[in-house]
C-alpha cells in the first residue's frame, strides 16, 4: 500500500470517477443522517388530543397583565435594595411576592417566552423553523384566555398569535423591525409599548365595543419590553443605557398599574413582571451562565400572596434576600412554572403541553383552593402522559408500559377522596408526587425507541466509513456474483421492512436502515479484493497501527471541542516532533524550511490559548496585521520579483487593514463613512479574487493572492486577535504545501521502481488527512469557539448594520468564520496536484478525508444529551452537526475550488 505512484491518466480518471460517486453518496447519506439526532434525541414533546383541565373557580383575578423585560438580569434589578426600581421595590416590600425565575438554555428570547407563556421548554426542532414560526402549534395562556392584547417586538408576538385556536383571540401591536437599532438608546422601544397600552385604554372611552371587550373576565395584557435586551447587546449590562432603562421600565410599570386601576376600579387585576433571559457582561446570552439563566419574578395584585416575613426554600438555595438586602423572603421557581401560575390566577386551563408545576406560595387563596388547583395541574400533566402511552401502545410490537403510573387514575380518585375528607396537606403531597411521576413517564416514552435507533445509526456510520475506504482502495466496480451475501442481505431487508411497517415507523426510519445494509453489502462483496491488497500479517499490522494512531488523533480533535487548548500540543507535536521522524538527509537539506514550519506551528498554537471573550482591541492589531501580511509576502516570495498584480493586492490589503484600525472603534457603529468602508471592503473581497488573480505564476501565488483579497473584509469583522490569525494561518498553509512537496519529491527520487498503483492514496496519506483536519479545527477554534454560540459577539457586525436583522448578522458572522478555510481547501488540491502533475486524481485525498472524518461524528452522536444542563445539550447538537458535515463539506468544497488554483507555470521542483 505504501508503494510509490507514477502518473497514469487512465487509472487516475477511473479513480476520480469512483471518488466522485463516493462524494455524491456521502452528501445524500449525511443529509439523511444529520437529522437523526432530532429523531433519536429531540423528537417534539408536543402531543395533541388532550382535554383541557379547568382549575377551581372562582377565579382569584378577573384579568392579568404580564410584562416581560427582555434581557433583564435578576441581579441588576434586585441589587442595592432595588434602588433603580423604587416602584417594584415597594411591591416587593409591601404588596407582592418575588423571587428568581430559573431559565433553561438556550437562553434566547423565543424559548424563554415559550416557557413563560406555554409552560414547556422549547421544542429543539424549532431551530430549523426560524425565530417566528412554530414547528408545531402549541397551546398557551393567551390561547386559553378570552382575549389577549399584546404589545412589543415583531420577533416575539407573532408566534403566539399565529396558530391560536381563534386567530382573532390574540391581538398584536408591533413597531417596525427597523426600530430595533443597536446604535441608539433602545429604551424608546419600551416607551412605545407603554404609550400604545395607554392608547388602548384611551380608545375604549370612545369605542363601546372595545370597552365591552376590555371589561370581560379572563383577559390578558402582554407587554414585551425589548429595550433592555437591545441596550444590553449594544452597550453592555453595566452601561448607563442599560441601567437607566431599568428605571424607565419601573416608572412605566407604575403608570400602567395606575391606569389599569383607574380604568377598572375593582382591584381585580393580577400583575406578573419577569424576564425571558438575562445578559452576560459581554452583552450576549444563549448559554447556561447564571447571569443568563437568573431572571426576576415579581407578582402582585388580585389572588397573589403578599410578602413573606421569613426566608423559605422552594427547591433552590434561598440567599437572595440577604444578598440583595431585601426585607422579605424570595420564592424561586422554574420558568415554566409561571404559566400554570397565570392560568390559576385567571381560572383558565393550564396550557395542555405545560410541564410547569404550580408555585403555590405565590397564591393568596385558601389551602383548599390550592390543593384543588394543584390537582388540576397534575391532571393536565397526566393527560399528556396518557396520550403518549396510547400512541406508543398502538405502534409497538412488544410494548412495555411505565409501571409507576399503571394505575394513575386510581391515585387521582384517592386524592379526590382526600379532598372530600378535607385532608388538604396529604392531597397536596400526593399531587406533587403525581406531577413528578408524570414528568418521568413522559420522559420514558420520549426515549422509548432510543436503543433501536442508536444501533441503526451506529451501523450506518461504521458502514459508511468502511464503504468509503473500500471505494478509495478499490475503485473498480465489482460485477461478480455473491449468492450467500445477497441471500443474507435480502433476509435482513425483508425482516427490517416488516418490523418497521408493523410499527408504523416514519419513512425516514426506512432510510436510516437502508444505508447500513447497502454499505455493508458493498464492503462484503469487495472483502477478498481488499484483503489481497493489504497483504499478509505485516500488512495488517501496519493497517492497525496507522488506524489506531489516526483514530487517536481524531479523538484528540473531539476533545478540542471541549478544551481548545488541546490544539496547542497537537500543533507543537506536528511542528517540532514529527519532522524528527523524517530521514536525516531531507532534514539537513531543507533545514530552513522545517525551521519555518516549526515556528509557524508554534505561532498557530498560541491562538487557542486566547480567550474567546477578550473584548475589542483592534486598533493596533489591524495595523499589525497589515505589516504581518507584508512580511509574509516578503518571506514567501524571497528572491522572486513580485508581479504587478501581487504588488497591487498587497498594497490594497495593507491599506484597508490600516483604515479599519483607524475608523472602526466600538464607539463608532455602522453609520456614515464606517458603513461605506465596511461594505466596500466586502465588495472588494468578493470581486477581487476573480479580477486580480485570474492569472498567477504558480498555484501558491494564486492562493496567496486570494488570501490577501479577503484580508480587508476579515479585518472589518474582527474585534481582537483574529486579524493576526489569518496572516499566521495562511503562512502555515503555504509552508505545509512546501513541506509536502519536498517530502514527495524525496520519496519519488529515492524509489527504486516505478510500479503503477491504481489506488490514489496510501496508508501514509493518513498523516496528510490528519494534518488537514487539524488545520481545519485550528481555523474553527483559533479565532473563536465555533462550538459555542455565545463566543460570537454581534459587535463584529455593527460596522455593517446596527438594525437587528438575524439572518444578515448570521450571514456576516458565517462569512467571517469561513474566510480562513478557502486557502486550506485550495491547499489540499495543490498537494494532490504536486503528486499527479495535474488535478487528475486530486479527489483521492479528499475521499480519504470524507470517509474517515465521521469517526468524530459517531463519537459526538453518542455524546449528545437531551437533559441536564442545557449548555451541554446545545453544545452536543452543534458538535454533532459540525462533525457530521465536516468531511463532506471539506470534500465538496475542496473539489469545487480545485480549479481556482491552477497556475500558469508548474510548481517549483527540486
Amino acid at each position: 500500500m505504501a508503494g510509490s505512484i507514477t502518473h497514469n491518466s487512465e487509472n487516475a480518471v477511473g479513480a476520480n470517477r469512483s471518488i466522485s460517486r463516493l462524494l455524491l453518496v456521502g452528501v445524500i447519506f449525511h443529509i439523511v443522517y444529520s437529522i437523526s439526532i432530532f429523531d433519536v434525541y429531540f423528537r417534539s414533546p408536543i402531543v395533541h388530543g388532550m382535554t383541557p383541565v379547568m382549575p377551581p373557580e372562582p377565579a382569584p383575578a378577573k384579568r392579568l397583565l404580564l410584562a416581560v423585560a427582555d434581557g433583564l438580569r435578576a441581579d441588576k434589578l434586585f441589587e442595592d435594595s432595588m434602588a433603580r426600581a423604587p416602584f417594584l421595590r415597594d411591591i416587593v416590600q409591601n404588596r407582592g411576592s418575588w423571587g428568581v425565575s430559573h431559565t433553561r438554555v438556550p437562553t434566547e428570547s423565543r424559548p424563554g417566552h415559550v416557557a413563560l407563556i406555554a409552560g414547556f421548554y422549547e421544542d429543539v426542532s424549532a431551530v430549523t423553523k426560524g425565530w417566528k414560526m412554530n414547528p408545531v402549534n402549541f397551546d398557551s395562556v393567551f390561547n386559553e384566555s378570552r382575549h389577549t392584547w399584546s404589545f412589543g417586538s415583531p420577533d416575539i408576538l407573532p408566534m403566539f398569535s399565529i396558530g391560536a385556536s381563534d386567530p382573532n383571540r390574540v391581538e398584536t401591536f408591533m413597531y417596525p423591525p427597523e426600530s430595533e437599532d443597536f446604535s441608539e438608546d433602545a429604551s424608546q422601544l419600551d416607551t412605545w409599548v407603554f404609550e400604545q397600552f395607554a392608547s388602548l385604554l384611551d380608545r375604549a372611552k370612545q369605542n363601546s365595543t372595545l370597552d365591552t371587550m376590555l371589561r370581560q373576565e379572563k383577559i390578558v395584557f402582554f407587554l414585551h419590553l425589548l429595550g433592555l435586551d437591545t441596550n444590553g447587546h449594544a452597550f453592555r449590562p453595566n452601561s448607563p443605557e442599560y441601567l437607566n432603562n431599568i428605571n424607565l421600565v419601573d416608572a412605566g410599570m407604575k403608570i400602567v398599574e395606575e391606569r389599569l386601576e383607574a380604568f377598572y376600579g375593582d382591584q381585580a387585576t393580577a400583575y406578573v413582571f419577569t424576564a425571558d433571559h438575562g445578559m452576560s457582561d459581554r452583552g450576549n446570552h444563549g448559554d447556561g451562565h447564571p447571569d443568563n439563566t437568573r431572571t426576576p419574578l415579581i407578582a402582585w395584585g388580585a389572588g397573589v400572596a403578599g410578602p413573606a416575613s421569613e426566608s423559605e426554600i422552594d427547591g433552590f438555595k434561598d440567599e437572595w434576600a440577604s444578598i440583595y438586602n431585601l426585607p422579605t423572603a424570595s420564592h424561586d421557581v422554574n420558568q415554566a412554572d409561571i404559566a400554570p401560575l397565570m392560568s390559576t390566577l385567571l381560572s383558565i386551563p393550564v396550557p395542555m403541553n405545560s410541564v410547569g408545576t404550580l408555585p403555590m406560595r405565590y397564591l393568596s387563596s385558601t389551602i383548599e383552593h390550592k390543593a384543588a388547583a394543584l390537582l388540576a395541574n397534575a391532571r393536565q400533566m397526566l393527560n399528556q402522559f396518557d396520550v403518549k402511552e396510547d400512541e406508543k401502545r398502538e405502534t409497538e410490537l412488544w410494548f412495555k408500559g411505565f409501571t409507576p403510573l399503571a394505575n394513575w387514575r386510581g391515585r387521582v380518585s384517592h386524592i379526590e377522596s382526600k379532598l372530600q375528607s378535607r385532608q388538604w396537606e396529604d392531597a397536596i403531597a400526593e399531587c406533587e408526587s403525581l406531577v413528578k411521576l408524570g414528568v418521568e413517564g413522559m420522559r420514558y416514552y420520549q426515549t422509548y425507541d432510543w436503543l433501536f435507533l442508536r444501533l441503526i445509526i451506529t451501523l450506518g456510520y461504521l458502514g459508511w466509513m468502511a464503504y468509503s475506504i473500500t471505494c478509495i482502495l478499490s475503485p473498480t466496480p465489482d460485477t461478480s456474483q455473491h449468492p450467500i451475501i445477497q441471500l443474507v442481505t435480502g433476509c435482513v431487508v425483508c425482516g427490517l421492512a416488516v418490523v418497521l411497517y408493523l410499527q408504523r415507523s416514519p419513512l425516514i426510519y426506512y432510510a436510516y436502515a437502508a444505508f447500513p445494509l447497502w454499505f455493508w453489502n458493498k464492503v462484503a462483496r469487495k472483502w477478498k479484493t481488499i484483503t489481497r491488497m493489504i497483504g499478509g500479517g505485516s500488512g495488517w499490522q501496519r493497517l492497525v497501527s496507522y488506524g489506531i494512531a489516526y483514530i487517536f488523533g481524531l479523538e484528540v480533535l473531539v476533545l478540542s471541542y471541549f478544551h481548545r487548548i488541546l490544539l496547542c500540543p497537537a500543533l507543537i507535536f506536528l511542528g517540532l516532533v514529527w519532522p524528527r521522524t523524517l530521514s536525516t538527509r531531507i532534514r539537513a537539506k531543507e533545514s530552513e524550511l522545517f525551521t519555518q514550519w516549526g515556528i509557524l506551528c508554534c505561532l498557530g498554537s498560541v491562538f487557542p490559548l486566547f480567550p474567546v471573550d477578550g473584548g475589542e482591541n483592534i486598533w493596533w492589531l489591524s495595523a499589525t496585521t497589515a505589516l504581518a501580511f507584508a512580511a509574509l509576502v516578503r518571506e514567501l516570495r524571497k528572491g522572486t520579483a513580485l508581479s504587478r498584480q501581487m504588488q497591487y493586492t498587497v498594497a490594497a490589503s495593507c491599506c484597508s487593514c490600516i483604515l479599519v484600525s483607524l475608523l472602526f472603534p466600538s464607539s463608532i457603529l455602522g453609520k456614515g463613512l464606517v458603513r461605506v468602508v465596511a461594505w466596500a471592503s466586502l465588495a472588494y473581497s468578493l470581486i477581487s479574487p476573480f479580477v486580480l488573480t485570474r492569472r498567477g505564476r504558480t498555484s501558491e501565488d494564486r492562493l496567496l493572492n486570494m488570501s490577501l483579497c479577503f484580508a480587508p473584509v476579515y479585518a472589518s469583522l474582527t474585534l481582537n486577535f483574529e486579524a493576526c490569525f489569518l496572516a499566521v494561518f495562511v503562512g502555515l498553509i503555504l509552508t505545509w504545501i512546501e513541506v509536502e512537496r519536498v517530502i514527495w519529491n524525496h520519496q519519488t527520487s529515492s524509489s527504486k521502481n516505478s510500479t503503477i498503483s491504481t489506488s490514489p492514496v496510501h496508508l501514509p496519506d493518513l498523516r496528510i488527512a490528519f494534518t488537514f483536519l487539524l488545520l481545519l479545527h485550528l481555523g474553527f477554534f483559533g479565532p473563536s469557539n465555533i462550538a459555542s454560540l455565545s463566543s460570537f459577539s454581534l459587535a463584529s457586525v455593527y460596522r455593517f448594520t446596527t438594525v437587528f436583522a438575524p439572518f444578515l448578522m448570521a450571514a456576516l458572522l458565517l462569512f467571517k468564520i469561513l474566510v480562513p478555510f478557502l486557502p486550506l481547501f485550495l491547499s489540499i488540491n495543490i498537494i494532490q496536484e504536486q503528486r499527479h502533475g495535474d488535478l487528475q486524481g486530486s479527489q483521492g485525498l479528499l475521499g480519504l478525508i470524507v470517509g474517515t472524518a465521521d469517526v468524530m461524528a459517531l463519537t459526538f452522536f453518542w455524546l449528545v444529551k437531551d437533559e441536564g444542563s442545557w449548555l451541554e445539550i446545545g453544545s452536543g447538537i452543534s458538535h454533532f452537526v459540525i462533525c457530521c458535515w465536516l468531511g463532506v463539506w471539506a470534500g465538496a468544497v475542496g473539489g469545487a475550488v480545485g480549479g481556482l488554483v491552477k497556475g500558469d507555470r508548474p510548481h517549483k521542483q527540486e
